[in-house]
């Protein structure tokens, strides 16, 4: 589990985080370029996309909730927040309550994986700074859609954000972004 000290996580294939600066600089070639933290806190919504130099970076937005995943039977991860949970709450039981829950599709963005595994940490994190905490998620290389889900009950709120796969191939990603 992972969790920010007040911004959003960025989720990015792990051979790019090195490039992230979060408060200590722009990973962007450019002078007048904000810091790559407050690029992803300009990200309004639960997931949105920014530019890694010529890459693509995952933003998980709103306010800071604490992060973890599990795999589908198909390998693709879900990468789930809870906004509140009664405190003896069974986080295990996660997979179970979001495949059996009537869940409503809050938004959704593309994003594509060229390698195998996926960092989340916290935005305002300096990855060229020396050790970060951040959660590590396998994933099979390709295109995917990602579909952000709400689920709320009297005790309990949790977004999701199901990785569902598109291609089997990863492609470019083109420069003007999701849509």
């Amino acid at each position: 589990m992972v969790t920010s000290t007040g911004g959003p996580l960025v989720v990015m294939e792990a051979c790019l985080s090195e490039k992230w600066r979060g408060i200590g600089g722009s990973s962007l070639n450019t002078l007048s370029a904000d810091s790559d933290y407050a690029r992803a806190c300009a990200v309004k919504d639960y997931a949105g996309i920014i530019p890694l130099e010529s890459d693509w970076v995952l933003v998980l937005g709103d306010m800071p909730m604490p992060t973890s995943f599990f795999l589908k039977p198909d390998g693709s991860p879900v990468i789930y927040r809870y906004m509140y949970a009664p405190e003896n709450f069974d986080y295990r039981s996660i997979p179970t309550i979001l495949e059996n829950a009537s869940l409503t599709e809050v938004e959704s963005c593309e994003f594509i994986s060229n390698s195998e595994t996926l960092y989340v940490f916290d935005a305002a994190t300096d990855m060229q700074a020396g050790e970060a905490e951040f959660l590590m998620i396998p994933i099979l290389a390709g295109s995917y859609m990602i579909k952000t889900y709400n689920f709320e009950d009297e005790e309990t709120r949790i977004i999701m954000h199901d990785f569902e796969r598109v291609l089997s191939a990863p492609l470019p990603m083109v420069r003007n972004g999701p849509r």
